[in-house]
């Protein structure tokens, strides 16, 4: 992850005038910007505690962490297949169907891009599995997604932007086709 104090400095670098040299210079806020993105992408390429998953709270994660779970990676690890979540489901006491969407929350961070966050806004807008998002139009998803992350307090920094959501639709389409999502 970018540190702060690096993107700050970014950004006021990319305010100094290259007089001379050529060079056209960015200007400040869409460094920023990228900057955010940057944070965000990176942000979703690791393992998060399992409360920080809508839908986990503090039994939840207490019960999971019991049965050995106390990460999304090890998670998603433990809940590949419908045997593989009725084991887990029976091992920290927590019903299938509660068990079920926390299981697809954690599949949809299969997608380049997304992490917990992102799994978390996705969910606000009524898209809990990769099956889900595989049916969705990207335009529609994306203002969906802008509206939910501006509501209240944001679940992200900066709301995907409609290239992002295409490729993750995308990305969701070639999972769901593979045969390589989540059922029941």
């Amino acid at each position: 992850m970018i540190h702060k104090p690096f993107a700050v400095f970014a950004v006021a670098v990319a305010m100094l005038p290259l007089t001379g040299c050529g060079a056209v210079v960015a200007p400040a806020a869409s460094l920023a910007a990228a900057v955010v993105q940057e944070e965000d992408e990176l942000d979703a390429m690791r393992a998060y505690p399992v409360a920080d998953l809508l839908g986990v709270g503090k039994v939840y994660a207490e019960r999971l962490a019991k049965a050995g779970i106390t990460n999304t990676d090890q998670l998603k690890a433990k809940t590949a297949t419908r045997a593989d979540r009725e084991r887990l489901a029976r091992a920290a006491d927590i019903p299938y169907g509660r068990l079920l969407p926390i299981a697809q929350a954690v599949e949809l961070m299969r997608i380049k891009g997304i992490g917990v966050r992102q799994a978390n806004l996705l969910q606000a807008v009524g898209v809990a599995s990769v099956k889900e998002m595989a049916q969705r139009v990207p335009a529609n998803l994306h203002e969906r997604l802008g509206i939910a992350n501006n509501i209240s307090r944001p679940f992200v920094q900066r709301t995907p932007g409609l290239t992002t959501v295409t490729r993750w639709i995308g990305e969701a389409r070639s999972l769901a086709r593979s045969g390589q999502t989540i059922g029941g």
